[in-house]
Order: C-alpha cells, then sequence, then structure tokens
C-alpha cells in the first residue's frame, strides 16, 4: 500500500480540517473572553445606587436610649457619623417621643441618600430618676435632666481647634534647633536670619449656654414671700402670694375673698440649670406696699348696753333713738332706754402705697360713718 503524504492527506480530508480548526478556534475564543472576565475591573460599567442597607450601614452611632423623665432636651443625634459619599444628612422623626411620662417610645433615624432614603428604628425608654440612677450605676449610658443637652442653642465653638496649619507652623518655629542663638557676623550685629519665637495664642473662653429645668410650686421650696391665699392655685389657677400680711389683708377686704391664709403650703415657682446648677424665681409675689390705719368713728350706747352705730342716711343717735320708740311700743317701760352714752371707737382700713409690677392696685372702699 502506497503511504499518503501529507499535502494528498490535506487535500483529501480537507472538510475535516476545516472543522477541527474551527473548534479549535471556538475553544481560543471561549478561554480568551473567561480570562477577560477574571481580569476586569469590577467597578467598571455604570454604579448602582445604593440600597437602604447600605446606607444605614454607612451611619454610625445610632443606638437605644434611656432618658430620666422630666428632661426637656436629648440631642439623639450626638455621636452620630456618616459615610458623605453615600449619605447626604441623618434626620430625626422624634413625633412619638414624649419625655415628660414614663414608658417605652419609637425613635425613627431617616437616613438620606443622593436618590434615596432609608429608615432605621431604635427604641427610647423613659424611666423614673431611680431608675436612670440604677442603668447609670450599672455601667449603661442613661440621659438624665443633669445631663440633658438643649437643641435649641448651640455653644459657640472656640476659635482655635488645634488643628491650625498657620498655628502648628508657628509652633514649629519654636523647635530645639531654631531656638539656638544665633551665630554673630562681622561688626557684633546678629545675622538677619534669626526671628523671634513665635507667640502661642491665648485660649478662647467658651461662652456657657444655659440648659433650663422648670419646678411647679408644688415641688418647689422656695418660700421667700409673706402669705398665701389659699383659696388659689387649685383646678388649674395659679397661686396667689402676697410680700406682706398686710398685702394679704387688703386683697381679702376688697375682693372678698376670706378664705384661709398661711405659709409652706406651696412654694414659688423657679427653674435651674441642669448644667450649672443657677436657680431663678418665676413665681410672682404681689407687693402693694400696704400699710394699717386706724379710723375713728362715734357710736351711742343705750342705758340697755345696746350699741348703735351710723349708716349711709342716718346717724348713730338716730339709730338709739328708733330702738327707744320700738322698745317702748311694745310696752317697755322707757326709763330703761331714755339715757345714752356718746363713745369714741375705731377700725382699721387697709391703704395700697404702690402699684404691684402686674398693674395690680387693690383699694379698700369700705365706708366709714
Amino acid at each position: 500500500m502506497k503511504k499518503e503524504t501529507l499535502p494528498a492527506f490535506l487535500r483529501n480530508k480537507r472538510n475535516l480540517v476545516i472543522i477541527i480548526v474551527l473548534i479549535f478556534c471556538v475553544i481560543a475564543a471561549g478561554i480568551y473572553a473567561a480570562a477577560a472576565c477574571l481580569h476586569s475591573d469590577p467597578k467598571a460599567g455604570t454604579p448602582s445606587a445604593p440600597s437602604e442597607t447600605d446606607l444605614a450601614a454607612s451611619v454610625t452611632g445610632m443606638h437605644d436610649w434611656v432618658v430620666e423623665e422630666g428632661t426637656e432636651q436629648v440631642d439623639f443625634l450626638d455621636g452620630v457619623t456618616w459615610d458623605d459619599s453615600l449619605v447626604k444628612d441623618v434626620t430625626l422623626d422624634d413625633s412619638g417621643v414624649n419625655l415628660s411620662k414614663i414608658g417605652d417610645y419609637e425613635l425613627i433615624y431617616v437616613i438620606h441618600g443622593a436618590d434615596d432614603s432609608a429608615t432605621y428604628q431604635v427604641s427610647v425608654k423613659v424611666v423614673a430618676k431611680e431608675g436612670a440612677e440604677k442603668t447609670t450605676e450599672g455601667g449603661a449610658e442613661a440621659v438624665t435632666k443633669g445631663t440633658g443637652t438643649n437643641n435649641e442653642t448651640e455653644e459657640p465653638l472656640p476659635q482655635d481647634t488645634g488643628n491650625d496649619p498657620a498655628a502648628s507652623k508657628a509652633q514649629d518655629t519654636t523647635s530645639p534647633t531654631t531656638a539656638q542663638p544665633s551665630k554673630q557676623e562681622a561688626g557684633g550685629k546678629p545675622s538677619a536670619s534669626t526671628k523671634p519665637p513665635a507667640e502661642t495664642p491665648a485660649p478662647v473662653e467658651t461662652q456657657h449656654v444655659h440648659t433650663w429645668v422648670n419646678v411647679s410650686p408644688e415641688n418647689s421650696g422656695h418660700m421667700e414671700y409673706g402669705a398665701e391665699c389659699r383659696v388659689h392655685g387649685y383646678s388649674g389657677e395659679e397661686p396667689m402670694f402676697f410680700r406682706t400680711l398686710n398685702d394679704l389683708y387688703l386683697h381679702q377686704v376688697a375682693d372678698g375673698c376670706m378664705s384661709n391664709w398661711g405659709t409652706g403650703f406651696k412654694g414659688l415657682a423657679y427653674k435651674y440649670c441642669s448644667g450649672c446648677g443657677e436657680e431663678v424665681i418665676t413665681g410672682h409675689v404681689h407687693d402693694f406696699g400696704t400699710i394699717a390705719k386706724e379710723v375713728t368713728f362715734e357710736e351711742v350706747v343705750c342705758e340697755c348696753g345696746m350699741v348703735f352705730g351710723g349708716g349711709k342716711d342716718y346717724t348713730a343717735l338716730e339709730s338709739w333713738s328708733t330702738h327707744v320708740q320700738i322698745y317702748t311700743s311694745h310696752g317697755y317701760p322707757r326709763e330703761e332706754h331714755d339715757s345714752y352714752q356718746i363713745v369714741t371707737s375705731s377700725s382699721t382700713r387697709y391703704e395700697a402705697t404702690k402699684t404691684c409690677t402686674c398693674g395690680w392696685r387693690p383699694v379698700d372702699d369700705r365706708p366709714v360713718y
């Protein structure tokens, strides 16, 4: 048998050779495409918007809270930070939180991205003072009246934060290398390159901003007043305090208020700063500068012992004369009522010497006859 040469084989098996070549080309193309995918940049292509999970994961500092009942202001954003490349801002929805009532509430952080927003929910537990103290004693963090923050007023930041490049450069000029005495030039003059050390700027004092907590009259211990008219201060009324007893008496006779009075039942409302402890009395004390005046008038004492005074349209003597007529007309002997004595008596009247700062000035207008 004659052995077939390679050129003759290729001519006779031309179709088979073409098929084999195509198969090798397809396999090579597949291998190249797979290698290109493995070495391609995973960040290439159109970036997708971050999901809500990505937004929430880009924010740190969101946590559950324990707050003492009655705390006025709490900065729930304190310590919250985020990735500026994904998050534009973080705001609060605290409409469901009542710091003046014990209970469990929901606080929602709203995370704003470039194209979307996400929410993150935490719990706010409002507890009594004893509960807040137990929480802090156990090592956990609790916001109390003394540590509450005021969201309405911000304290001014100091001007020198310690990161000023100019200040750092000034401090570098006082390093041990440049602080050495400069070499003198000929003639005894110091070289022109020597510079005096830069002065360190004085620290800027931070101004204190008060965080006020209000205290009601029922819980106050401030008794800087002379008397309290006790009929007031109930059923939602404001308590009524007076500087002196005479001021109280003037109110009673001028307004017909014959209630009990005294001191120590309620105190003056006040507020205190939870930061520095400063106290300011907010309750009002009425002050009229009232004086007591003795007013004299005449009375008639009948022989029978009865005493008669005057009135708007009659005198004391006329009142006694009417008494005698009535008694004798009923058969009583005239001898027991036919004589009398005129005596001088007195009564106390109250007069305000000034108008109170609230604009009130009572008047004792009881007549004297």
